[in-house]
């Protein structure tokens, strides 16, 4: 329940003792979310750039895109600027393990930009480690962008196409201080899941390790 309302889905009823698991009856709540800004027909929701609604569409009427981006751009530069200088702010320099523009460039990597109305306010990147483990790489949302579900629309993406390449397991590292804690709260709330140090992380108490096993999205 909890990650699906960090995905941005809002209860809408609950079927009472309908579901039998385990010796028992138990109730089966049902939500739902908005895709797509809905001033259009219905057609509006189906195109393939809307893949996720901005958690202020109810205020603005806004609509947020997510695809493919360029570390290099103007905006995305500017963020990952913003991501670098926060990390090294925070974090001895020994465990900033944060991509810089070089790294983000990497075949094995591909960086995400989310634009609302044309302005990039998150980004985020997919690494692969290996055939079946992936890697959560450069999450940073814009400040004034920041509670408005950005960061929970670019995480969502990032773990959808994990899951499209095949991925079975989806791993990250993020600071275990205290200016990490939304960034933690987020990825919790998203389902991952405290682990050890994976690929080649050092055991460190100034990095949080976590991980989510990956199944695959249905296609019918």
């Amino acid at each position: 329940m909890g990650l699906h309302r960090a995905m941005g889905f809002e209860p809408v009823g609950t079927y009472r003792r309908i579901g039998w698991k385990h010796g028992a009856w138990h109730d089966v709540a049902w939500a739902q979310r908005p895709i797509g800004a809905r001033t259009g027909p219905p057609t509006e929701a189906a195109e393939a750039s809307r893949l996720f609604g901005d958690e202020t569409a109810a205020d603005g009427g806004r609509a947020g895109t997510i695809s493919v981006d360029d570390p290099r751009a103007d905006d995305a530069r500017k963020l990952l600027a913003e991501h670098l200088s926060f990390c090294r702010e925070e974090t001895p320099p020994e465990n900033v393990h944060a991509l810089d523009i070089s790294g983000l460039l990497d075949p094995a990597v591909t960086f995400f930009g989310y634009r609302v109305e044309g302005t990039l306010v998150a980004v985020g990147a997919l690494k692969a480690i290996d055939a079946e483990h992936a890697e959560v790489k450069s999450m940073h949302t814009e400040r004034s962008a920041r509670r408005t579900g950005a960061g929970s629309a670019i995480l969502g993406h990032i773990i959808s196409v994990a899951r499209q390449r095949g991925f079975q397991r989806l791993s990250l590292e993020t600071g275990s201080m205290e200016a990490f804690a939304p960034a933690r709260a987020l990825y919790e709330n998203a389902g991952f899941v405290p682990s050890g140090p994976f690929a080649d992380y050092p055991d460190s108490p100034n990095s949080t390790y976590m991980t989510m096993a990956l199944v695959a999205e249905p296609t019918g």
